[in-house]
């Protein structure tokens, strides 16, 4: 978030915030930063949402993670 608001962003850093987000934006953003904080704690808890959101279904949790991952990001 901080290099999404400097002034003197690196095109490096700008283009891992622009994979970041195109990764996150397949997602619905609520339970995708809960799934994403779940990973990183190791706490399932965080995934809980209040209606009328739904949690990501394991397969499309494990499916976020894992392009995280990929794309070189350390979700836990």
């Amino acid at each position: 978030v901080r290099a999404l608001l400097a002034r003197d962003v690196s095109s490096a850093a700008e283009a891992r915030m622009a994979q970041f987000l195109a990764i996150l934006a397949r997602f619905p953003f609520l339970p995708a930063f809960k799934a994403i904080k779940a990973a990183q704690s190791g706490d399932p808890a965080w995934t809980a949402l209040r209606p009328p959101w739904l949690r990501l279904r394991d397969d499309v949790q494990t499916d976020l993670v894992a392009s995280l991952h990929s794309a070189g990001f350390d979700v836990g």
